[in-house]
């Protein structure tokens, strides 16, 4: 499922004198992350849908360079959120489900003012691949890899996690018994049309952030 690919040694490299995988494979432990071609439709699922419109887009290239561009793009832009304001709270919405706040805050003097609130942050968008215990599931890029596998590409780049920590998976709601069963979700079966096709609503991240005054005796 996994396989060398000499080209990618270099990419590999160039990453780990990134700030943010450096950050990312210290949250999941040393020499836990490395780069590697693998294998698309036998990756186990822990999500149950893709965007069939996202899926199906046209690719220019799928050659290596183009491949790499893709799966492995070193910038995070998430694009502007939505926010609406009201008595003590704020709404934030954004459409890309990888968006969390926190867990830190932070602060910054702006026109005289100090603006204090959540440090909206999110997943680096490499195609994230997790290596738990021999089986491989895949953590981040669900719609590039049906797409690239709809297109023809049998193997895409990733950042390969290697870790017996389940929670690190990292997904809410998605029972492990249907991961171990004897014929577990794959992409295969996304590619192969195995899928059921419904028109649901879409979905995307809410953040609200409350606040409340009052006053206090100083010691």
């Amino acid at each position: 499922m996994v396989s060398d690919e000499p080209d990618l040694r270099a990419i590999e490299e160039e990453m780990r004198t990134w700030p943010n995988f450096q950050a990312f494979e210290a949250y999941f432990g040393p020499s836990s992350c490395s780069i590697a071609c693998v294998e698309i439709a036998p990756l186990l699922v822990a999500q149950i849908h893709v965007l069939a419109d996202a899926a199906r887009k046209p690719l220019e290239s799928t050659g290596l360079a183009a491949l790499v561009a893709r799966c492995l793009r070193s910038e995070v832009n998430h694009g502007p959120a939505d926010i609406q304001g009201g008595p003590g709270r704020l709404t934030i919405t954004h459409p890309d489900l990888n968006v969390r706040a926190g867990p830190a805050g932070g602060w910054s003097e702006h026109n005289g003012a100090v603006l204090v609130g959540a440090l909206l942050s999110g997943s680096p968008p490499w195609v994230q691949v997790m290596n738990l215990g021999g089986r491989f599931i895949l953590r981040n890029g669900y719609h590039r890899a049906v797409q690239l596998g709809l297109a023809g590409v049998t193997h895409i780049p990733a950042v390969v996690i290697t870790t017996d920590d389940a929670t690190k998976l990292e997904v809410a709601g998605f029972p492990d018994a249907v991961l171990r069963q004897q014929a577990p979700p794959t992409i295969g079966h996304f590619i192969r049309g195995q899928a059921t096709e419904l028109d649901v609503y879409e979905i995307e991240r809410v953040v609200e952030i409350r606040w409340t005054e009052s006053q206090r005796r100083k010691r």
